[in-house]
Order: C-alpha cells, then structure tokens, then sequence
C-alpha cells in the first residue's frame, strides 16, 4: 500500500475493487436474495488480503469513488450543454453506477470487503481459494523451502482473514514441477540436486488441490491407479514394497479427460498425492479471447479508450480492429439482450461438453472453467452481469449441477493418478513468460538472495549462538522483515511485466528496491550475530521497510528451514 498511486500503484487496486470485487459481491448478493443457490469458487491472493484489509485503502477507495461519481457528474452537464444525448446518458449511468458502489461498500459491506466474501462463504454461496503469498513463480524458486514458505505464508494469511485455512490453492502461473534432479537455469554450475515435486511440498501444508491447464494435462503420464484403503499407509506409496491387491479405474492409453478429476503424483519421490482439476478449454476460448470471445462484443464498453479528463468511459468495442479514433458511442441501453444471448450460448456449451465427456466415458464429469477474477468487471465491463446470468441459468437446467472443488472432492475421491509434466499455462506452457533474455538478471538477484537467507538462518537457528533478549528480539524483527522483502522480490508480476513491456520500469525499480532492502537487513542481522550494536539510522531504516512492507504479520522463519 506504500509505493505510489499512479500510474503503478493504488489506484490498480481501486479500480479492481470498483471494477470487480464490488460488483461481484453484488452479483451474488443479489442471486442470494432472489431466490437462487449460486457456488462460485474465488481465490483472494494474500497479498490482495492484506491491501484490501489495510485502513489506507478503505480512506482510499471512498476518495476514489468521490472522485469517480464528481466527474462523472461534470461530463453529464457538459454533454448537456453541448446537446450530446448518448454520452450523457451513460454519464448519468456512471454517476448512478459509482454512487450505488459507494452505498454498498460504506453501508452493506461496512468498508470490509473481505467479510463479505467470508460472510459469502460461510452461507455456501462460494468457495475461498489462496495462491503463492506474493504469486512467486513455484518452479523456478531456488530451494524448497522457498517454495514451503509461500505457501505456508499463504495459509496462515488465508486463516487471519477468513477464518479458516482453505482446501485448495491456485499456483500462480499455473506453474508446476515434478519432483527431479534440478540445476540453477541461469548459473553455468552443473551441480544438480533432488527438488520435491510442488504437489509433495502441497501435501506437507495441508493442502488438498490445485489446478492445472488443459495442455499440461494432456501432457501428463499415467502412472496408476488408486490403491484400496487398506493398502495406503501413511499416504505414503511405495509401488515396490507394496503388493497391488486391487486397481479401480486405469486410464486407457492416450488423452487425459479434462472432465475428470486426478490426483497428482510425481514418479520419483515421497508419493504424496494433491487432486488436480484442469481448465475446460473451449469454454475458456469463449471468455478469455477478446476476438473470438464475448468481451470481443462490437456493442460491449471499450476498456482502452477514456475521456480526459474524468477518465470514463464513453466508446464501444465496434471492432477490435478498429483504431482507438474510430470507436462508436457505447449505449447502455443496446447491451442487454446480448448479454442474455451469449449467457445462453455458454450454458448450451457446458452443456454440450458434458454431455459428450458422458456419452464417450458412462460417467458424470466436471467442468472447471477457470478466469481472471479482474475479468469480470475490470476488463470487461458487462461481465458480473453475464456472470449472474449464467448461474441462475445453470441452476434452472435440471441435467447441470453446480459444484465447488471441495464439495467434488468430498462426493467422489479421484480414482486416477497422473504425473504432470512441469510448466505453466503461459504462452507456450512453459517457462519463457517469466525466465529469457530479458529476465535472466532478475533470477541471478532472487538466486543469490535466497542464498543468502538460507546462510543467515542457519547460524540463527545454531544452537551454539547465543543472545541477550533484546538481541534475539532485535534480530528477529530483521529476519522476518528480510523474509518479506524475500518474499516480494520472488513475486512472478516482476517478471512478467518486463517480459510484456508493461510498466517495464516501475517492475526493475521495485526488483532493485526489494533486493537493496533484504541486502541492507541481512547485513544488519550479521552485525547483531557478531554482537554488534545498530546505528541509528540502520534501525531507522527497520523501521521504514516495516512501514512500506510490513504484511504477512504471522510469518514464520521456521517455513524457511532446510527440508
């Protein structure tokens, strides 16, 4: 919350809560109190947690909505005066839009957006999913323990805010590695060493899901089936030692079913098993693809195009084509019946692809159709309401069922084990989004800090060091503060934003930031094992990392141990 408004910074997070979480908590709301049953699975990032729970955003976003509904209200008198009807009436319908946001988020949800979704929650309406703790790129982490510490950051983040520790996790990126012999891809060093597989290092947390994209899946080997209860010990499985009694269910040879439900295990390694669901890919194709999709309406809202200075929106998409200057006047009024069609056609494809995975397998399947939550709402502006359409129309058709990854899980255990290859669902499926040319320095710098920490740990952690409590406590404050700073530096955004060529800059400013503090820290920490006494201002400076970047106030720098 402390690195700037704009153009990078907190004004990205009003916009998502205006454009999305707020409209989605309407949405399901409104399903609720009309009657219907909606299950929706979300997943709420941790550090999207900690933004939306801190106190500078709930004063932020009133500023915001101000702002929003006062020029939305200057356009309409002056589209008035100068006699422009269309775009003064959808004037009219932001003022009315942000003043209704405002209402909700002031009185209904009483500034606490995550309570709602916790109230939703609790009500059965949706399912509340975690990620990395700061989406760092699994695969690509240096040391398990890396790894351990994002995930275990995650859940007791989760719990803080809700309650209670979520089931499932969607790994940032899609990003998976099984377990294997692993060498540093940007040293020359040929040393390899053993790397668990991410469903193992899922396993040891708690965790009982994630998902995975349709390429990957189809990827993936078949490596058995479910052994009968009786002959699973400790969850643990050891194909050697252990005589097959009976197999449920092996997968004929070829194609994975997306419609299915599997469970993850790596060939090497433990045997611990995680579920995995896979992304349906045609129903994916008709929401995410701006040309070939919905959002690609010709009378849906242009998202890239605003008026200066009050910065709404006032044009339709026309043609995706079309130049910016060439984009016709959205009409609030035209738009509704497309909705209502394309929502049908959705659920005439889900349909459809279940009724075909039926036909081909005699058995009832589940389609997972994952998206960008800021897609609904932020990046396409209709589409909470296409949402809301959807679901109460899937919840009328009597051969559809809506479902949650844990209500699956719990009505009908995976039968099949699969082994995923490793990668992503970036372009390619691999790593190139986040690891190149362009990229390579920014994981030499995460590399060697995470060295650097691992090192530091282990004389912490030494039974032989000894220290006066108002050291010990000291050097704790630092160590955990480092570990933040870890944690940000090894956020995948960074990458990916210099790979796309958005806000390139502001990415390796934040990277060096980041990197120049955990630096700093950790040459405090080693100042106080040598017993040491701070300067003024290097405890100043503490204090100013905390202040700028003091999430995550459960961390733990036992996750980082050695596994």
């Amino acid at each position: 919350m402390n690195h700037g408004t704009w153009p990078h910074g907190t004004d990205w997070l009003y916009e998502a809560a205006t454009g999305t979480y707020l409209p989605l908590l309407r949405v399901l709301d409104e399903l609720l109190d009309e009657g219907y049953h909606p299950k929706v699975t979300i997943g709420i990032t941790p550090v999207l947690a900690e933004q939306l729970s801190h106190p500078h955003f709930q004063q932020g976003l009133i500023l915001h909505l101000n702002q929003r509904i006062l020029s939305a209200r200057t356009d309409e008198r002056y589209f008035f005066r100068i006699k422009e009807t269309t775009r003064q009436t959808t004037a009219r319908f932001w003022f009315e839009h942000y003043s209704s946001l405002k209402e909700s988020f002031l009185n209904i949800y009483e500034k606490n957006i995550l309570k709602q979704f916790q109230r939703l929650e609790e009500n059965g309406a949706l399912e509340l999913l975690t990620c990395g703790a700061t989406h760092g790129y699994f695969p690509l982490l240096g040391y398990d323990e890396n790894i351990r510490a994002q995930v275990e950051t995650a859940l007791a983040t989760h719990e803080k805010h809700f309650g209670k520790k979520p089931r499932g996790i969607w790994l940032p990126e899609c990003g998976y590695r099984p377990h294997y012999l692993w060498k540093n891809p940007v040293e020359e060093s040929e040393i390899e060493f053993e790397r668990a597989g991410i469903e193992e290092i899922l396993s040891d947390a708690g965790v009982e899901f994630f998902f995975t994209d349709s390429q990957l899946l189809q990827s993936g080997e078949t490596t058995g089936a479910i052994l009968s209860e009786k002959k699973i010990m400790q969850n643990e499985w050891n194909y050697t030692a252990i005589e097959i009694e009976e197999e449920i269910g092996v997968l004929p040879e070829g194609r994975k079913n997306p419609c299915e439900v599997y469970y993850v295990q790596s060939q090497l390694g433990s045997g611990k098993k995680v579920a995995v669901f896979s992304r349906e890919p045609k129903t994916a194709t008709q929401v995410w693809s701006g040309i070939l999709g919905y959002p690609g309406d010709p009378y849906y809202l242009e998202f890239h195009k605003k008026n200066f200075p009050g910065g709404h929106r006032y044009w339709r998409v026309t043609d995706s084509k079309v130049d910016l200057g060439k984009k016709q006047l959205y009409d609030v009024e035209k738009i509704e019946d497309r909705i209502e069609n394309q929502a049908t056609h959705f659920v005439g494809l889900i349909q459809s692809v279940l009724e075909k995975n039926f036909t081909t397998t005699g058995k009832e399947g589940i389609l997972c159709a994952p998206y960008d939550a800021e897609l609904f709402g932020h990046w396409w502006f209709e589409g909470p309401r296409f949402l809301k359409k959807v679901l109460q129309k899937l919840e009328r058709e009597t051969t559809l069922q809506l479902t949650t990854a844990s209500e699956e899980l719990d009505k009908r255990k995976p039968r099949d084990v699969i082994a995923l290859p490793e990668g992503s669902w970036g372009e390619g499926n691999n790593h190139q989004v986040w690891l190149s040319d362009k990229t390579a320095w920014t994981w030499k710098l995460v590399y060697e800090c995470e060295r650097k920490f691992r090192e530091i740990l282990s004389l912490y952690f030494s039974p032989m060091e000894e220290h006066s409590e108002s050291e010990g406590e000291l050097l704790r404050n630092i160590l955990e503060q480092a570990a933040r700073e870890l944690l940000i530096l090894e956020a995948s955004d960074w990458q990916f934003l210099i790979s796309q060529k958005s806000a390139k800059d502001y990415a390796e400013r934040r990277i060096l930031e980041h990197t120049s503090s955990f630096q700093q820290l950790i040459a405090f920490a080693g100042k106080i094992l040598r017993h040491l006494p701070l300067e003024t201002q290097e405890l100043s400076f503490l204090e100013t990392c905390k202040l700028k970047d003091g999430l995550f106030e459960q961390i733990d720098l036992r996750w980082w141990m050695k596994m």
